[in-house]
């Protein structure tokens, strides 16, 4: 998994935070699914948000 930010966002000392919301029923596996193969730089942490409360995207006021 390549993104344009990546270097730039390393460089800079950035951490970054890449959420996979979905429903709690098999998330895991599908999260795994989804970054097998992948390799995220060093600075990004891959984390899932699961259903009913999405907490971490309500938080951050994502969508």
């Amino acid at each position: 998994m390549r993104s344009a930010g990546a270097e730039p966002s390393k460089l800079a000392g950035a951490k970054v935070v890449l959420v996979y919301p979905g429903p709690s029923d098999g998330l895991k596996n599908h999260a795994e699914e989804f970054a097998h193969g992948k390799a995220l730089p060093d600075n990004f942490d891959f984390v899932i948000d699961p259903d009913p409360d999405y907490a971490f995207t309500k938080t951050s006021d994502l969508q």
